[in-house]
This record gives C-alpha cells, structure tokens and sequence, in this order.
C-alpha cells in the first residue's frame, strides 16, 4: 500500500517560504520519497500503518496552501503510466537544491582497495597545489623555471638531432614527476578508510559516501569511531549491508525492497 501526498504551498513571505521547508523536511525525516515536485510517496505495510501515517501528516500540516493525500493498493501504484521520462532513481539534495550524485556522492565497494591517491584526488592535489604556488611562491616559480630552462637549454645541446621543449604550465608535470601524494599513516582498515574519506572530502568535495557491506569487515569499535570522523567531518555515511548486523547507537537503519521503496525500521 502506497500513501501520495501532493501539496503546493505558497512561498511569498519569510513564513511561508519557512513552513514550506518545515513540511517537506518533515516528509522526508518520515520515510516519504519524492517522486516529482511536490509529490512524495511512502510504503505502508498495511492498513493500520497506512492510517498512522496519515494522521502524523495532520498533525504536520502547514498552515496555508494545498495539501492532499491518497492511498492506493501496490497493483494500483504499479499501474501508473510514464507518459514522459522513466521511472525516477534516487535523488541527492542539500537545502533543497538538486545535486549531481556523482560530484557530490562515492562509493566505497571494497574497502581494501581504497587509495588515497587515485587519479581524481591526484588531480585535485596537484590543481591546489599549483594554485599556491602560482599565487605565494611566485617569485621562487618564475626562479625555479628559469632554472628548469637553462638547465634544459644544457641538456638539449648534448644530443646531436633537434629537440624543443616548453616549460609553460609544467609546473603540474613537476609534482607528478615528483611523485608528491597523499601520506596514507592508517595501520588499520578503520584507519585507511577514514584516510580515503578525509582525502575525498578534502580535495573532492565529497559530502556522501556509500560503502558496501563494511560491517563484515569492522568491528563495533571501529565502526563507532568512523561514524564519529564522519559527524565531525559532516560527511553523510550511509551503509549497504545485505542483511541486518545489530543497530548500534545513532544508526537509523531503512529496509530498501525490490521495488526500490525505503521502509523506516525503528
């Protein structure tokens, strides 16, 4: 069973614009999906669960607009007609501005392969790195090239063919060459993914990471210190397990089915 709840809300005062807020973060803290704008959906197992959640719903009304509900049956839900576009899949949002899943999202799959210095954050290094030395070492830049040119100039001359060589913009080429990366310091599993999440959350501005049946690998301990990290670091955790380990203290836990609808456990 399915419960719909449609609603368009005036947003022209400070109020309004506020209660519109209030009402969409309370849908969303309660299990409801957004399916279109202003069209949100949740599972409900049964009848007596479909009426609580229409009763909270009441009790969390705004104070102005439109709101309207409807409950249907799974074969009625799963009649609806795509007259355009397809089915939706999940939606990653901040403040209620879409983002793009895979600028602001990751996924960590094997926990064992994670490398602080894959190419993406490699990149990201080397682009901050360039900037500074672009803005507070210029001086010892324009020095260090000019060095790099004489010292290129010697070089060329000592082979009897044509050779050509461009320094611009080489500085990027010099710290790969240089081999400069990220000092992994974790002993530990819990250590080395921490490590990956901080370097993606650093340099790539990764706000949510997705990670895959980590609790086959850690311990309670450890799984507690990295929700810690990541509630410091305001970095959204959310773990895929295959099936349920046991709730530990500030974990919500949802069941996602078959049909891709998100059930809350309590």
């Amino acid at each position: 069973m399915r419960i719909l709840v449609f609603f368009d809300l005036p947003v022209l005062t400070a109020k309004e614009r506020r209660d519109y807020r209030q009402f969409r973060k309370f849908l969303i803290k309660s299990g409801f999906m957004m399916m279109q704008e202003s069209v949100y959906c949740k599972l409900a197992q049964n009848s007596t669960a479909a009426e609580i959640i229409i009763d909270n719903v009441k009790k969390n009304k705004p104070g102005d607009g439109l709101v309207q509900m409807l409950k249907v049956t799974e074969k009625q839900f799963a009649k609806m007609e795509f007259i355009v576009g397809e089915p939706g899949t999940f939606i990653l949002s901040e403040q209620d501005v879409i983002k793009t899943i895979s600028k602001n999202a990751d996924m960590i799959v094997n926990p064992f392969r994670v490398d602080c210095n894959e190419k993406r954050i490699q990149q990201k290094l080397v682009q901050e790195l360039s900037v500074i030395m672009n803005e507070s070492f210029v001086e010892r830049t324009v020095y260090l090239q000019g060095q790099m040119i004489s010292y290129l100039e010697e070089l060329l001359q000592k082979v009897p063919y044509p050779l050509d060589f461009d320094v611009e913009g080489s500085m990027p080429g010099l710290l790969k060459m240089c081999h400069v990366e990220v000092v992994n310091q974790g002993d530990t599993l819990v250590e080395k993914v921490i490590n990956y999440m901080k370097a993606l959350r650093q340099f790539c501005a990764i706000k949510v990471i997705f990670a895959v049946n980590l609790k086959l690998y850690l311990t309670r301990t450890e799984l507690t210190e990295l929700y810690k990290f990541a509630f410091y670091e305001k970095i959204g955790l959310i773990l895929l397990e295959n099936s349920e380990k046991g709730k530990l203290e500030g974990e919500s836990i949802c069941i996602l089915d078959k049909d891709m609808c998100i059930i809350n456990v309590e």
